[in-house]
């Protein structure tokens, strides 16, 4: 344990940026892949399983890709690819950033794939609508 804590610790602290820099990343990826999923999940009675893996595919997908292509393939600087194409070619989003437009292609992919699959079950949209409201809740009062 006093291992860990002391390669977390040095980790840390050496290069400087770094713990902050991969923080930024994982809530990107995560932003990326699971957000979508989430919210469309308690928002959307029509999103099926087939359009949120789907979507949960293509956000984390499209992320990993721009991230990879600046920082190279499993985060090896000699395995960067696309070089030619600059840094921040994409609307000039750094890789760390890039979640936001993950999750944009998450939201798109798993809308268009739910309206070509089949129908979500009538037991998910009633479960969804459970969800929203909570339990023992009685009608609103005037204050």
């Amino acid at each position: 344990m006093a291992v860990a804590i002391g390669v977390a610790g040095y980790l840390g602290l050496n290069p400087p940026g770094f713990a902050a820099g991969t923080v930024a990343l994982a809530f990107g990826l995560a932003a990326s892949s699971i957000f979508p999923a989430l919210m469309m999940g308690i928002f959307s009675k029509n999103i099926n399983k087939e359009g949120a893996i789907a979507g949960m595919i293509a956000g984390i997908g499209i992320t990993l890709f721009y991230v990879f292509q600046h920082k190279g393939i499993l985060f090896i600087a000699d395995w960067k690819y696309l070089e030619s194409w600059g840094s921040n070619w994409f609307l000039g989003i750094e890789p760390n950033a890039f979640g936001a437009i993950g999750a944009l292609f998450n939201f798109i992919v798993a809308y268009a794939v739910s309206k070509v699959t089949a129908e979500t079950p009538q037991e998910v949209k009633d479960l969804v609508e459970h969800v929203r409201v909570p339990v023992g809740a009685g009608s609103a009062q005037d204050h």
